[in-house]
């Protein structure tokens, strides 16, 4: 891959890091939505999005009126999520060359207790996946949400309705 032009690998970014935030957003409202009062935003409020996962995890474990399937559905969907927001770390925190000061376009990352940071390659295609994956994780987590506060409204309802409003904005293929 030559090296990235600039304003297209800040664009992908950008467009990750929004899709990456509904995503924390669907989490938050998870979050709020097991805590059962009006008072369960303060619980997660300026927290990390793997603290909010946590506390997920922790409140859908104490309740006796979710069904241990959808327990396990949330366990997967957070498993799922967390190694999305490792990636999406990786872009927001690491170091970036797309300014043509090395050959390839790379990330420069550093880790606790390292001497030395690692480089990986920078990926334009790897943001837009990225942002898709945050884009479809939002509409799962939500789904999931709507099957324990939604009477009546049946387990994949948002997904099928989101194919379909893709579908018509591919022109119907």
């Amino acid at each position: 891959m030559d090296r990235p032009d600039t304003d297209k690998a800040l664009h992908a970014l950008g467009l990750m890091v929004r899709e990456a935030a509904g995503t924390d957003r669907a989490l938050a409202m998870i979050a709020e939505e097991l805590c059962g009062g009006q008072y369960g935003r303060l619980l997660i409020a300026g927290e990390s999005t793997s603290r909010v996962i946590k506390v997920c995890n922790e409140l859908v474990d104490a309740h006796d009126d979710i069904s241990k399937t959808l327990k396990s559905a949330l366990k997967v969907l957070t498993k799922e999520s967390e190694s999305l927001f490792r990636v999406r770390h990786r872009y927001v925190h690491g170091s970036w060359a797309v300014d043509g000061t090395t050959s390839e376009p790379q990330l420069m990352l550093t880790k606790r207790f390292q001497a030395h940071p690692n480089f990986e390659k920078f990926s334009i295609a790897e943001l837009h996946e990225l942002a898709a994956k945050f884009n479809l994780m939002h509409d799962r987590l939500m789904d999931w949400l709507l099957q324990i506060c939604s009477p009546g409204y049946q387990a994949g309802d948002l997904l099928k309705a989101r194919e379909e409003q893709l579908r018509n904005l591919r022109g119907g293929n």
